[in-house]
């Protein structure tokens, strides 16, 4: 589905209008265009396309989703390739839908196949978007992305929420399924590092080289994102250490306690040698034995009370010890 917001020079702000007038808003340019294509179909991509006078390489790139963050200078236009980050609910599982956006000397459009919600927030017609349009397009794209980079943070809250808690269940108790939990956490810190180093490159590449679709007063903001992309960054990199620091944890934590249960094992079956040993004595079967055919009835509890005092010393040493 296409959504369009058109800037008019008067300061009125248009929202989804007919194609026919569509196209004359894009050539004048005077006009700040803003073309949002949520799930659009390939007809849809090519018609807009058409529209804005985009090369096929582009629209092929838009069409087929899993592209690398990345930023492509064309003669008309720029081409962009961000990601989103959210959580999806209930498993927490983490989500990087693609955002491509195009920068046009006076359109800016955006094309995803996923909600997008800082997409939407921009897209309602409010004071706040006719301000950010009546500055440009460059600035348009600018607000776009901020927002884009701002959602990140809540979700690396929520991230650093889950390292805590499998911290404290590592060191508190083992539970089942924590090993899977902390190869997920990391599978999901891996992906994030994927998708934020090359945007960070993205904006290196457009805060150090000149494009003409963006205005030189605009860059210092195209360097707040920059900004804000390191920072992310090195948060993600401080969650892949935790989670390598979480993961050795686990895996000490279960290694002491099997010790521990081996421990308590071994303690049991070295109070029972003995005993055994003695009641093995007893117990061969030999024609003749003295203590059996002398015995009167009381050396059966001499033997108990001997095997009791030799349970009662080894008990005592191991105590002296610090085993038990």
């Amino acid at each position: 589905m296409m959504h369009s917001r058109i800037y008019l020079p008067s300061g009125e702000l248009l929202s989804d209008v007919d194609l026919e007038s569509l196209k004359g808003y894009v050539q004048d340019s005077r006009c700040v265009i803003w073309l949002d294509l949520d799930s659009p179909t390939t007809e849809e991509v090519d018609l807009v396309g058409l529209l804005l006078g985009i090369t096929h390489l582009t629209l092929e790139d838009v069409t087929k989703q899993g592209q690398r963050a990345k930023i492509e200078s064309y003669d008309r236009y720029l081409y962009m390739v961000m990601h989103g980050m959210r959580l999806e609910e209930p498993d927490g599982h983490l989500a990087l839908p693609e955002l491509d956006l195009i920068l046009g000397l006076n359109y800016v459009l955006s094309v995803h196949y996923e909600p997008m919600d800082n997409v939407l927030q921009h897209r309602q017609i409010t004071e706040t978007t006719a301000s950010v349009m009546s500055r440009g397009a460059d600035f348009l794209l600018y607000a776009l992305v901020d927002g884009l980079v701002d959602s990140y943070f809540p979700v690396l809250d929520s991230m650093d929420d889950l390292i805590d808690e499998l911290e404290d269940i590592i060191v508190g108790r083992t539970e089942d399924g924590v090993l899977a939990r902390i190869f997920r956490v990391k599978r999901d810190v891996v992906s994030l590092r994927k998708v934020i180093s090359p945007q960070i490159e993205v904006f290196s590449q457009l805060t150090n080289r000149t494009y003409h679709q963006i205005k030189e007063e605009h860059i210092i903001y195209f360097r707040d994102v920059h900004d804000h992309l390191i920072r992310a960054f090195e948060v993600i990199d401080s969650y892949r250490d935790l989670m390598t620091g979480a993961l050795d944890a686990y895996l000490s934590t279960v290694s002491n306690r099997l010790n521990s249960v081996m421990k308590r094992l071994t303690l049991i079956a070295t109070i029972f040698m003995p005993i055994t040993f003695v009641t093995g004595v007893f117990g061969m079967n030999f024609g003749y034995a003295p203590q059996v055919v002398w015995d009167n009835g009381t050396l059966f509890w001499f033997s108990l009370a001997g095997m009791a005092i030799i349970t009662a010393v080894q008990l005592l040493y191991f105590r002296m010890q610090g085993w038990i």
